[in-house]
């Protein structure tokens, strides 16, 4: 029965499942057409359809099935890779199993697909490549490097998630003012354009911001400075710069990579994206290690016997990265940003904003228009969950859920409790 487990893997994630097996019973052989009793279909799987289907369709607990079958089961063949689908299709058939004659099996039969990437040598090439393979109608990209960025990165959500991924119907380079959230033009790389019609999503647009690529030198520079402002930026053995971090960051040995060429004006507009990414990354996990005051001002007393418990502000800041740094030097001793050691930093440049992005659009397509317009804001307890995925995620269910689902595109790993709240929140795809 691992197969009909399977379909409602993303069902079976959600925490609202507790329905005993006589209320489930009836409304599984309504659906089935079939008993129970006679068929070895496992009874957590049907406890979780049962408290599904009740869930979706307001139903009373243990009360009669709706008549309209098709449409409670469609969304879910929908949301399901057509793996998955034609796994469901051969096991009906195995197990003489009917479904409500209004499903169109069609939706069983589709095969699973992916897509092979094809790094395009031209703008022509990757436009090809986006409309024929991604079904995007219109690919307006101002570089090849941005444009095979942006094909790779929707190419490999649509491999992950099966062919499920509900992408974007068109992409375009333009300039972005500030959005529904109040971000900085500056400071957002790109934005899902949502067109609606009767609450109902016509298509989703991929906006590369024009105003971020055109200010990157701007944001790289103002990072930088403010690492040297606290000395963390100094000479290697080689004489070379190199910037020094206070907090253990996957990427630092690429991210030091990265500065060599930008200091040497080797870097292209792509890659300065990617830096600026990289930095800001590693920034973010410097401040999750200082926003830890305790930790942080109780590790630097006992080994450099130094208080700075009473500091605040822009002088504790000061004071804790150069007694971070003084345990590196001394003690051999690097603070560790995440007390999930799952935690990669995968989805990172360029990719992970596409990827984020390709989040939304995917929510955009099968979400109803009020989740939509009123993401839920999180509680104290969810945001701490949530601030395990980035220091972003927080903001509201919708962030998210796109921060989320762009590290496990990028073979990031989380915590059961943040997995809970992704899926709780509407996430469908690991």
């Amino acid at each position: 029965m691992k197969i009909l487990q399977l379909l409602f893997k993303n069902v079976r994630n959600n925490s609202f499942f507790k329905q005993t097996w006589k209320e489930s019973k009836s409304i599984v052989d309504s659906i089935f057409g079939c008993s129970s009793k006679k068929n070895t279909i496992n009874r957590n799987f049907i406890n979780d359809f049962a408290e599904f289907l009740e869930k979706k369709n307001g139903m009373s607990k243990g009360g009669a099935i709706a008549e309209d079958t098709e449409e409670m089961i469609l969304p879910i063949l929908e949301n399901s890779s057509p793996k998955t689908m034609n796994l469901l299709h051969s096991t009906i058939k195995k197990m003489d199993l009917e479904i409500s004659d209004g499903i169109p099996f069609e939706l069983l039969e589709q095969e699973a697909r992916s897509i092979k990437f094809k790094k395009a040598k031209s703008i022509e090439e990757a436009t090809q490549y986006a409309k024929e393979q991604l079904g995007i109608n219109r690919f307006e990209v101002p570089d090849i490097e941005t444009a095979n960025q942006i094909n790779y990165s929707l190419t490999k959500a649509f491999n992950k998630t099966e062919g499920a991924i509900k992408g974007f119907d068109e992409v375009e380079y333009v300039a972005l003012g500030k959005n529904s959230k109040g971000l900085d033009p500056s400071r957002c790389p790109a934005e899902t354009h949502a067109v609606f019609k009767d609450q109902k999503v016509k298509k989703t647009v991929l906006r590369i911001n024009k105003t971020f690529f055109e200010n990157i030198d701007k944001s790289i520079n103002d990072e930088l400075t403010m690492l040297e402002e606290h000395g963390q930026i100094s000479k290697n053995k080689l004489g070379n710069n190199i910037i020094r971090l206070v907090a253990d960051y996957r990427y630092s040995n690429t991210l030091n990579r990265y500065y060599r060429l930008y200091q040497q004006g080797k870097l292209t507009q792509k890659a300065k994206v990617d830096f600026d990414s990289l930095l800001h990354n590693a920034m973010e996990e410097e401040r999750y290690v200082l926003s830890n005051k305790t930790s942080t001002c109780n590790i630097i007393k006992e080994y450099l016997g130094i208080d700075i418990s009473h500091l605040s502000g822009k002088e504790y800041i000061t004071k804790a990265k150069q007694g971070l740094l003084e345990l590196q030097d001394n003690h051999n001793i690097i603070a560790c940003a995440r007390e999930n050691p799952l935690k990669q930093n995968g989805a990172v440049g360029l990719d992970g904003y596409i990827l984020h992005e390709q989040g939304h659009s995917d929510c955009f397509k099968r979400m109803s228009y009020n989740k939509l317009k009123s993401p839920h804001k999180f509680s104290d307890e969810e945001a701490h969950i949530a601030r395990e995925v980035s220091e972003y995620a927080p903001f509201d269910s919708s962030e998210f859920l796109q921060e989320t689902f762009a590290g496990l595109m990028s073979g990031d790993k989380y915590s059961s409790p943040t997995m809970s709240l992704y899926f709780k929140n509407g996430g469908l795809y690991t």
